[in-house]
Formats: C-alpha cells, structure tokens, sequence
C-alpha cells in the first residue's frame, strides 16, 4: 500500500507542472506517462523498498516514467542517465524539473556515443523502452546487458504489447536462465523484470 501511496502522490506532482507550462508550448507538449500505473505499483511492490544508485533509462519519451522510477526506485543523490534521441520541448521541461526540484545527478544523451562513459558492472537498475523491433531491442539487451551489476534489475517495457519487445520476453523465457517475471495489468503493456 506504501508505494501505491508513494506512486499516487509523485503521479500529482509530475502531472501538476502543467499549470506551469507556458501555453506557447502546452499545445505541443504530452507530458504523459507512457506506462501503465498499475504496473509500475506491481514493479515496485516486486522490488521491496530497494535503492538503486545507477538509473539507466533508453527511450524516455515525455520523461514520465524516468520521473517516477527516479522517485520510486532510487537513493536520493543517484545517478540517472536518459538515453532518448528526439529532444523535444516537454521532455526539456521534465529534464529542467528534475535538476531542479531534485539532488539527482541526471545527464541526458542523444546518442550511444557516450556509451563508453557507463563501464561494464557499473548500473543497478535499467529500464529498456526505446526502439519496439526485435532487432531494436535485441540490441539493446546485448549492449546493457554487461553493464548491469550482479544482482542488478533489468526492466523491459510492452512485453505484452509490441511484437519485438514479445520476442525478447519468450526467447529470455526459453533460456530459462533469468530470474524473471512479467507484470500486467487490465490494459497491459507488460513490464517484464530480470534480476541479474
């Protein structure tokens, strides 16, 4: 119930920023959350009060979800990395929040070039949720994958939504290596969770 509560209240926030937004750029601006709620209260209920200091997000859209995985999954003073390539007037905002209103240390990317700055074992929580092809996401399983720390959680979204992110989910299931569980709800992206 805790991080129901916890979920619920940070939803208010982000959301209440519109209020601030000039309206030369609302019109343009989504400022959603490109995830099911719900299935990030399971995800975190799953994940029991862990603290992560490494946050790593690929594809952060209008910056909802990196948002609240920031606020509900990390330390304070935490390390968050976005990786998104389209830079775009709401996720400026979002961006411009956090280093505001937060003791995070956020750096944002546009590319994989700065990839050699995030060392092999050095990340404790990621989040893939950037290309939805096979090959897209394939990709980005096989890059990140070495970076994770023992221990550490993986989480791929719309692993019961879009055809490439499915593919990954049943291949990772076949192997039968992973300690692994997908979370959905009424009207499921799915949110799939190894912990390495």
């Amino acid at each position: 119930m805790i991080v129901r509560e916890q979920v619920k209240e940070l939803v208010k926030q982000y959301y209440s920023w519109y209020n601030e937004v000039s309206l030369t750029i609302h019109p343009s601006c989504l400022f959603s959350i490109s995830q099911n709620i719900e299935e990030m209260i399971q995800v975190g209920e799953y994940l029991q009060g862990r603290k992560f200091n490494c946050f790593v997000e690929l594809g952060c859209a209008h910056g909802g979800s990196l948002w609240l995985y920031s606020h509900m999954l990390c330390n304070p003073n935490a390390n968050i990395v976005a990786i998104e390539v389209n830079r775009r007037e709401d996720l400026n905002f979002t961006f411009e929040k956090f280093r505001n209103t937060t003791d995070f240390k956020l750096k944002w990317y546009q590319s994989f070039s700065h990839l050699t700055t995030i060392e092999e074992n050095q990340v404790d929580l990621l989040h893939i949720d950037a290309g939805h092809t096979y090959e897209g996401v394939r990709n980005d399983w096989n890059t990140w994958y070495p970076r994770v720390i023992s221990g550490g959680v993986i989480m791929i979204h719309d692993t019961l939504a879009h055809d490439g992110c499915i593919q990954i989910r049943q291949e990772l299931e076949r192997e039968n290596k992973y300690n692994m569980r997908t979370f959905q709800a009424q009207y499921p992206y799915g949110i799939t969770v190894i912990i390495k």
